[in-house]
């Protein structure tokens, strides 16, 4: 298991961060970070299966979550599975 805390728009950017990897993220963003994620997120599907994406709050426009749960302060996280 790697955890990794990045800006990922900025990393991207750069080429200094891959999602390549990634089998599950977790993304802590406001509707507008969703957006802009969106296409990055899309084009790593495209190339790998299956990964998990999880979000805090918001839904991504467009997507339909497998399951939604609240946390104990009413909050929901959103799980995709592609």
């Amino acid at each position: 298991i790697q955890v990794r805390l990045e800006n990922v728009l900025e990393s991207s950017a750069t080429g200094a961060l891959t999602l390549n990897d990634a089998t599950a993220i977790y993304m802590y963003l406001l509707p507008k970070g969703l957006v802009r994620m969106k296409p990055l997120l899309e084009d790593l599907i495209q190339r790998r299966s299956p990964i998990r994406i999880v979000t805090y709050m918001f839904q991504v426009h467009g997507w339909a979550p497998k399951q939604i749960e609240s946390t104990k302060a009413g909050m929901k996280l959103y799980l995709y599975e592609f």
